[in-house]
């Protein structure tokens, strides 16, 4: 596959592999991690992961990516992920866990397990106070996300990048 040999940079996919609004708020937010000092780098094939201090933050994966992935012709999704971090959306910041608007979007997005063996079997986890049994470790899933589940996803971000920069400064 040439992305394997290649690696090329998200911005240089989105507008071969997206359209429309899909590919404005794709690029809105690719140029929010830039800004944010979280570049994507490419992980595989139409896929790229955004970190802060080693530790991932998000992935963003256009059509493309594995079957398992489930996305269809011009669309793409924003992917949390969890392994074993517990700051998952930043249930301390008082701020993020007050917006109730914030945490409406992401229980709507809580993506259960398949047992697609890509992982250990479904996860607990509390999100703002509210249990969810059976979750994925690709925890959240913004699939082609609006403008407002945008600004939701880029709350989460800067939340998970607040709370991974605390951690690294007690180690």
């Amino acid at each position: 596959m040439k992305q394997k040999t290649e690696r090329p940079k998200i911005e240089d996919v989105l507008t071969g592999t997206l359209e429309g609004d899909t590919l404005l708020n794709a690029r809105s937010f690719v140029l929010f991690l830039v800004e944010n000092k979280m570049k994507p780098v490419w992980a595989s094939a139409n896929s790229w992961k955004a970190s802060c201090k080693g530790k991932g933050i998000c992935y963003i994966r256009l059509h493309g990516t594995a079957h398992y992935h489930n996305l269809s012709e011009n669309s793409w999704h924003i992917c949390f992920i969890n392994y074993g971090y517990t700051g998952l959306v930043g249930d301390s910041d008082e701020h993020i866990s007050s917006d109730e608007q914030l945490k409406e979007i992401v229980w709507d997005n809580i993506r259960f397990c398949t047992k697609c063996s890509n992982c250990k079997r479904g996860n607990v986890v509390d999100v703002f106070g509210k249990q969810f049994d059976e979750v994925c470790h690709r925890w959240l899933v913004m699939e082609t996300p609006n403008s407002e589940v945008l600004n939701c996803a880029k709350k989460i971000v800067l939340a998970r990048k607040q709370e991974i920069t605390k951690i690294a400064m007690q180690v």
